[in-house]
């Protein structure tokens, strides 16, 4: 087996000749020995490091990092793995750099420094729907080694939320009902984010936002027929997990028994000021916010607003309003 210095060697010789030893082509080389990472992958990658000694370890490890998570790049997840466990206890952190680092430069999120679906789906130059950011093999990961509870999971989840609220919005035109590939992009999403539902609860007040114009029902219920009552104690009316219709690309198993979402007072209050100012935004605007908001979002608001109102939760809320002025008050927005 060769040692270190002599790989050193080996690819001093090649960029001699003009070879570039980018982050693709380390990738590509990492994934052509997915097989004997375990034995040999160590010194290869540190073989890398010395030829790219003008780069930090972290920042070489956050560059190819990058580039193994993008979604049109299919690493295998022997790879991932390997990397996640060659940068050892830095890992969360640099996946996460990684993360946000691919998603500032993706061209979604650099039109006018904009991150919002209506802003993305507006210009012409773009896709009418949100890709994912990343490819499914490293959703699974995030899951797997950095839990369902951590910061990065929440990150991967947020992505997620806004690609299957894109298709959703975009689902009824022709372009959608007649495009396999967009079909098979869509169950890929969709997939992944009852993956996702299923792990925990990943839903944000914050999200209410992006859910207004969302007409799917396997969108809306998991919040509002069963994570929202669940999170008040009532009754729930939805049934989770949700049913995976293709798992071959499913890695991640959630345990049988999901454990109940830590949530502070301070956001369960911001959870109850929020569905309050949305339902009384509707009652205000009636018909005139029928384009904002879509029937089934509408309804789901509602029925949880009378609920909770029949189970005097707002009565309660009121009473910690009074006494905690630190609650952040729900802004809608006055445009819809």
């Amino acid at each position: 087996m060769p040692t270190i210095e002599e790989i050193v060697v080996k690819l001093q010789e090649l960029l001699d000749l003009g070879f570039n030893l980018s982050n693709v082509v380390i990738l590509d080389i990492l994934q052509l020995f997915e097989k004997r990472l375990n034995s040999i992958g160590e010194r290869v990658i540190r073989s890398f490091i010395s030829i790219r000694k003008n780069e930090e370890r972290d920042e070489f490890y956050k560059n190819i990092v990058a580039e193994a998570i993008k979604s049109e790049r299919n690493t295998k997840v022997e790879v991932l793995n390997f990397l996640e466990k060659t940068i050892g206890n830095k890992s969360k952190t640099i996946f996460m750099d990684a993360m946000k680092v691919f998603k500032g430069k993706h061209q979604i999120y650099s039109i006018d420094q904009t991150s919002t679906i209506d802003d993305f789906q507006s210009v012409k130059s773009t896709p009418c729907y949100k890709p994912l950011l990343f490819n499914i093999a490293f959703y699974n990961l995030v899951l797997i080694k950095f839990t369902e509870y951590s910061e990065i999971a929440q990150f991967a989840f947020n992505d997620i939320f806004e690609t299957i609220i894109s298709f959703d919005l975009y689902q009824n035109s022709k372009e959608f009902s007649n495009c396999k590939f967009l079909e098979a992009k869509f169950n890929e999403t969709n997939n992944i984010f009852k993956v996702y539902c299923n792990a925990r609860n990943f839903f944000l007040v914050s999200h209410l936002e992006l859910l207004k114009k969302v007409s799917r029902e396997d969108i809306l219920c998991p919040l509002f027929e069963f994570y929202l009552l669940d999170l008040f104690d009532l009754p729930t009316t939805f049934k989770m997990p949700m049913e995976i219709t293709d798992d071959a690309n499913i890695y991640f198993k959630p345990k049988r028994k999901r454990k109940k979402r830590s949530i502070t007072k301070v956001q369960r209050l911001e959870w109850l000021t929020a569905i309050e100012n949305i339902y009384k935004d509707i009652i205000k605007k009636g018909d005139s916010i029928t384009l904002a908001v879509s029937p089934k979002f509408r309804k789901r608001v509602e029925d949880l607003y009378y609920e909770l109102k029949g189970e005097e939760i707002f009565e309660e809320l009121q009473m910690e309003l009074e006494m905690n002025d630190s609650i952040k008050k729900y802004k809608i927005n006055e445009n819809t």
